[in-house]
This record gives C-alpha cells, structure tokens and sequence, in this order.
C-alpha cells in the first residue's frame, strides 16, 4: 500500500486547528526486528476530525478518550474522527513497528566486527511516524515525555533529562515545546 504524503494544504489547514499538543512516548526497544510504541497524544482541536501520521506499523490499537476504537489506518495515517472541539482530546496509539536499516526512523546496527546491537533514532523530515504516531509537522511544536525500555546494558539517550533509571528502564523529563 502506498503511503501518502503530508500535503502543504493539510500542514496548513492542521496547523490552523490543532493547540495545545503533546506526547507521552513509551518504547520498548528490547525486540531484535520490531520495536513497541505506544504514544499518548493530547491535543484541542477546532474540528471533529483530523489524522495523525504513522508510517509503516505491522500492528496498531487506538483508544480516543478513554475508548478502544477501530484504528482507521491506511499504513500512514491514522484517522481519527468524533473528536471533542470543546476540550482536551487524549488519543493513544500502540504500535508494533520494524527497525530500520537506512538511518532514517529507529534505525538498528549489528557490528560485523564484536556483534554489538546499536539501536538510534533519526527524526528529520517525516521520520519521526516511523517511530510514533504523531502531527509529523514542524510548526506543531509540542512536549514530549519519553520512557524507553531497553536491555539493561545498553545506555540510552533523550531530549530530557532522566528523571529514573532502573534495570533497562529510562524515564525522561518532558522537553519543552520543541
């Protein structure tokens, strides 16, 4: 299936209707091909519907608002409709999503030479939905609070500062907007 692309025209009209936006991440980085993300959206929107991007997820479960809903996900956008226009909404996506090998998204590296795992981030342009759901749009600025489980060997870097770290689980102070 072919993804879709963000418009100019759709970056325009979400930037003009969406306030208020920030993100709770949790990912579980310890699978070897797939990694879990399950992103917490908070945003105020001025319309009933709009769409969060999300590039490329083998599994996705949606609750809006405290209800499990019918994720309306085409392999790039989850849609999302019914939306309340008077306050905060809370739209949560879980995802099972694949590694990369191209640098772009949660990209993994073997090295041939020791056999040591390397797992990054890269979240420039539209990658970021290749890690979580999210407005993949620079002019939405939002927070971020980020959690990551990973093997307790590893070392793990965010925007925050860590607030906990115990036994291969990182929590990160959420960012300014950024």
């Amino acid at each position: 299936m072919e993804v879709v692309s963000l418009t100019l025209d759709e970056a325009r009209e979400r930037a003009g209707v969406l306030t208020s936006v920030s993100y709770d991440l949790d990912l579980d980085l310890t699978g070897l091909d797939t990694f879990r993300s399950h992103s917490r959206v908070r945003f105020r929107p001025a319309t009933a519907e709009t769409f969060l991007e999300l590039k490329g997820a083998l599994t996705v479960v949606l609750v809006v608002n405290g209800e499990a809903v019918d994720a309306a996900y085409d392999g790039g956008r989850v849609r999302l409709s019914g939306l309340s226009t008077e306050e905060v909404n809370v739209v949560e996506v879980a995802a099972t999503l694949p590694y990369t090998t191209d640098g772009d998204g949660m990209h993994t590296f073997t090295d041939p030479v020791d056999g040591s795992r390397y797992v990054s981030a890269y979240l420039g342009m539209d990658n970021a939905s290749k890690v979580f759901a999210c407005f993949d749009q620079n002019d939405l600025k939002a927070s971020f609070a980020v959690s990551v489980t990973a093997p307790p060997e590893d070392t793990v870097l965010a925007n925050g500062a860590v607030v906990s770290h115990d036994a291969g689980r990182w929590v990160f102070a959420p960012t300014p907007p950024i």
